[in-house]
């Protein structure tokens, strides 16, 4: 097994956006000797070196051209209006890459959004995480990175999302805005649900669904939904060419995280799925609150949130759908 030297047991303070620097480095970088110190970096996180998130400068930043004395100087540039953010990237080469790649996994998880901050109350306009937990808030559930592990049924092969184990009928909530792209029953993981993000680079996988009441009342394929709803219930159905059967072992909620860059790659053995447990722990500190609808199975969320700019897309689908009725 490899040890860690002294060096690498040190606790380096990282920049959440540089772990994704890190993830898509491809060997470029502002200078020479930026690139060597990243290079160094990801040698050694990929050994086990510790980290801690900051939003101060960090290690990476220490071999940065435009930091000075810990304070980025473009950064500086664009919050005082000296620049734009694209005049400030334009010197770096592999921008468009790194933005691309980093838009690609975090692109709708923060943004504007309004929300209730009382049942049936106002809403408030508002900026930051707009992203749920899968799991609604105080359901309780256990968890731990299973991404990559062996699996068997029907022919060998990685598993390619994050299990959450919990109870039968423990509501599953929609992490991301998107429109209900995939609706029904799937061999391997039961009664599932995909969602495709709006800009269609994510799309969201919810497996192993209860039986005989997988669903929220009414979905269906092509329905806008919105992040914190509740889109169906935990269980333990798949593993089976039957439908409705409960052939997992253990209950739980499969979920997966598919990149798309290009729709040929899709379904084509070169598909791009990501490891969620670290996003699952991120995503813990905004939970869905949610409550039963007397008289049914149902669970709903407690306070309704809008993307208005995805709520006039729906608007307009809607008045189109009419008008060719006519």
């Amino acid at each position: 097994m490899y040890q860690c030297s002294k060096k690498e047991r040190q606790t380096y303070p990282i920049r959440p956006h540089h772990g994704m620097c890190l993830a898509f480095f491809i060997g470029n970088g502002y200078s020479n000797g930026f690139t060597a110190h990243m290079q160094e970096m990801l040698e050694l996180f990929t050994k086990g070196a510790d980290v801690c998130l900051t939003v101060k400068a960090d290690e990476i930043c220490s071999a940065c051209p435009n930091n000075c004395e810990g304070v980025c100087e473009a950064a500086e540039k664009v919050k005082n209006k000296e620049l734009t953010f694209d005049e400030a990237a334009e010197k770096l080469k592999y921008f468009s890459y790194y933005k691309e790649a980093y838009s690609a996994v975090l692109g709708g998880l923060v943004g504007e959004y309004e929300i209730q901050e009382s049942e049936g109350g106002l809403y408030v306009k508002k900026y930051g995480l707009k992203a749920f937990s899968p799991i609604a808030k105080g359901f309780p559930y256990s968890d731990y990175d299973d991404f990559g592990v062996s699996r068997s049924y029907g022919y060998k092969r990685q598993h390619l999302g994050h299990d959450m184990m919990g109870q039968i009928g423990t509501p599953v909530i929609c992490i991301e805005t998107g429109y209900v792209e995939a609706l029904g029953w799937n061999q391997y993981g039961g009664w599932r649900v995909g969602i495709r993000s709006p800009d269609k680079k994510r799309y969201y996988y919810y497996a192993h669904l209860r039986q005989d009441y997988p669903y929220q009342a009414k979905l269906k394929e092509g329905d806008l939904v919105t992040a914190g709803d509740v889109i169906g219930y935990m269980g333990h159905t798949g593993y089976s060419t039957k439908e409705n059967v409960n052939n997992i072992d253990t209950v739980h909620l499969h979920y997966g995280l598919e990149l798309i860059f290009d729709e040929e790659w899709r379904e084509s053995g070169h598909e791009i799925w990501v490891d969620c447990y670290n996003l699952t722990r991120f995503l813990y500190k905004n939970r869905s609150e949610v409550h039963k609808v007397k008289g049914t199975k149902e669970w709903k969320r407690t306070f309704d949130m809008k993307e208005n700019y995805l709520q006039r897309e729906k608007k307009q689908k809607e008045k189109l759908e009419k008008s060719d009725k006519k």
